[in-house]
This record gives C-alpha cells, structure tokens and sequence, in this order.
C-alpha cells in the first residue's frame, strides 16, 4: 500500500480524483453517480468489468480514485472527515471510529470482489449503527 511518505496525493488531489471518477462513472452509466452506495455500486461494477482485462495491481491511479471515492462516499453518508494517520489517508468517522478507503480499495482491486468497497461501505454503516444502540441503551 503507498503511504505519504511515497507521495501520496494530497487530500485536494484525492478529493478531486474522487470527483473526477464519478464523473467517468456516471458517463458510462448515463446518469449522475453520487457519492453514496448507489454510486459504490457502480465502482463495484467497474472494477469488476476490469478484471481480467488489465493488470489492476499496477494501477496505482484506478487505487486513488476508488479509495477517495470510497472516502468521500462515507463522509457523505455518516460524516467525517479526511485525516493522516501514520501517513495515510484514513477518514475518521462519528464516535472516533476510522475507515480505511485506501487499504479496502487496494484489497479489491488485488484480492478481488469478496473484499469488495460496497460491502465494506455497508459494513461500516452496520459497525456504526451497532455503536450507537450500544450507546443509547
């Protein structure tokens, strides 16, 4: 995984690489692609048309955009915000909890579509329901 310290794009490059990602998604999807699980959905998709068809584990710039648009699609679901942490990019989320888009990104991409962004975008919801109710009761 690259970290900061191997140049990692500032937070305005990724925010900007997410934009730009859900842009060419909704292109080929004929319709807007927000940033939430519709438009993962659509990530998913896409990643997966490119298996096999290219070498996804040398395609650093697919790994920035997928990761930020993860990142961002968080954010925009539960809030939060971006955060280094031990020159990486994470996104802390309500309660302290963390998310780490990059890592998840780099896990679909190289190990395929059971470690894929949509599930983990649920996943994280659940985690963060199940937090709260912990701590209403």
């Amino acid at each position: 995984m690259w970290s900061l310290s191997e140049t990692g794009p500032p937070i305005e490059e990724i925010r900007a690489a997410a934009e730009a990602f859900g842009v060419r998604l909704g292109a080929m999807a004929g319709e807007e692609v927000r940033r939430d699980r519709a438009g993962l959905e659509w990530a998913h998709a896409y990643v997966e048309a490119l298996r096999g068809k290219t070498e996804l584990r040398s395609l650093r710039s697919l790994l920035i955009r997928l990761g930020g648009f993860l990142g961002e699609c968080l954010i925009g679901a539960h809030g939060g915000e971006w955060e280094e942490l031990d020159h990486e990019w994470a996104v802390r989320l309500e309660n302290g909890c963390l998310a780490l888009p990059f890592y998840k990104a780099e896990l679909h991409l190289t190990r395929g579509p059971q470690h894929s962004v949509l599930s983990y975008f649920d996943e994280v919801g659940l985690v963060l329901r199940i937090a709260r109710e912990l701590e209403e009761s």
